[in-house]
């Protein structure tokens, strides 16, 4: 049976292709090769024109293209149909999706789908509907990390001109080493290899490259020479620079990331990516932290039920965490919730002051098997002090 269609709508959807895609480099290697078997066999010069083909099939190649298009979702693919016809495209070839400004009207926002073939721009409304789309795509921070490369469009090309000079030194060393010849002695030969290295190394060291992994736990920085992952735990801080971004991290460190400048979309969407990941995590680790406020940790019962007393009068902030009464009483009303904290909730509500705090300890007691957690419960919603009922239930799940 096939897979159900879930639509996304009609959009605008730009297309923009890879310029140094390799099927793009192959064209233009295979016309310059063309090129040079007409004049060598045809003994003219009018061949040279064919030259020219490259640079006119690279202007049609990396020219956007705008259109209409009915999104739909079907399996793991990516439908885009409009007039031109119906393109799939897997959702597993799509390296980084982010959202980004839109073009057009204030206030206008669109997702960004980079692919290895190139990029494809989806428009919205606004940021609110651009995000939902993202989340539908199965791309924003809860579903997938997000990922942002990238290289000044210079150093790719140049990468792209001197990839096939490398690999005919690679090839022509070994070679001219065993057949050394007048024209090319054996140091010539080292020399140029040793040239070329040198050029790869300083190629790894110096040429910046963009390689950022955004995720709910942490950001890593990548370069030439490697990687680094910074946990949200030791981040004070994400703000945008002068064609970079700076991670303040604790003890007043600071790190400086460059960001490609040719891509003006890539930053802000890095920064505000970054932005949202840390205050989910932030988020996250005070929910857990006060959470923990109801665990024992160690303390006798009668200092447990003394502190108990004041955990819904907490107020939260950078550091400290706090409850609301609704959150304890989901706690308390859990199954899966520990015993521990279960009847570290217990005392809390038995403390809240009004009647209705108690007749949940008593209900949650009421659906109890457990012997010894429901005898504890019942005596705390009884108001009985009982240390000993508390020590029973605790020691039987040991």
């Amino acid at each position: 049976m096939a897979d159900e269609a879930t639509s996304l709508g009609t959009r605008v959807v730009t297309t923009e292709r890879e310029p140094f895609h390799p099927i793009m480099l192959g064209v233009a290697v295979a016309t310059m090769a063309l090129t040079c078997v007409v004049i060598s066999t045809t003994q003219s010069e009018r061949g040279m024109w064919l030259f020219l083909a490259p640079f006119a099939i690279l202007a049609w190649w990396t020219t956007a293209r705008s259109e209409t298009a009915a999104l739909s979702l079907e399996g793991d693919d990516l439908v885009v149909s409009a007039s031109g016809g119906v393109r799939r495209i897997p959702r597993a070839g799509i390296r980084s999706a982010f959202v980004t400004a839109g073009r057009g009207a204030p206030g206008a926002a669109a997702v960004r789908l980079r692919r290895d073939l190139g990029t494809l721009t989806i428009d919205a409304a606004d940021p609110d509907e651009a995000h939902a789309l993202l989340h539908a795509l199965g791309f924003d921070a809860s579903q997938r990390r997000t990922e942002f490369d990238g290289v000044r469009a210079f150093h790719r090309l140049m990468a792209a001109l001197l990839a096939p000079i490398f690999a005919l030194v690679v090839v022509m060393f070994p070679w001219s080493w065993a057949n050394p010849a007048p024209s090319l002695h054996p140091p010539v030969a080292v020399a140029v290899g040793l040239f070329v290295v040198l050029c790869v190394v300083f190629w790894r060291v110096m040429v910046p490259v963009l390689r950022t992994s955004v995720g709910l736990d942490g950001i890593t920085v990548g370069g030439r020479l490697g990687a680094r992952f910074h946990p949200w735990s030791e981040v004070a801080g994400v703000t945008a620079g002068d064609g970079c971004f700076h991670l303040t991290l604790r003890g007043a460190r600071r790190r400086e990331v460059w960001c490609n400048p040719e891509d003006d979309a890539v930053l802000p969407a890095l920064v505000a990516a970054a932005r949202e990941a840390l205050a989910a995590y932030r988020d996250a680790a005070e929910k857990a932290a006060a959470v923990a406020l109801l665990d024992r940790q160690g303390r006798p019962v009668a200092e447990w039920r003394a502190a108990m007393a004041g955990v819904l009068r907490r107020h939260g902030g950078y550091r400290s965490a706090a409850l609301d009464r609704g959150r304890v009483e989901a706690l308390l009303a859990d199954p899966s919730t520990p015993v521990e904290r279960r009847l570290g909730a217990a005392m809390v509500m038995a403390q809240a002051g009004d009647d209705d705090g108690r007749t949940r300890v008593r209900v949650a007691a009421e659906v109890v098997a457990d012997p010894g957690a429901r005898a504890a419960l019942a005596r705390i919603a009884d108001g009985a002090e009982s240390d000993e009922a508390v020590e029973a239930a605790l020691r039987e799940r040991r």
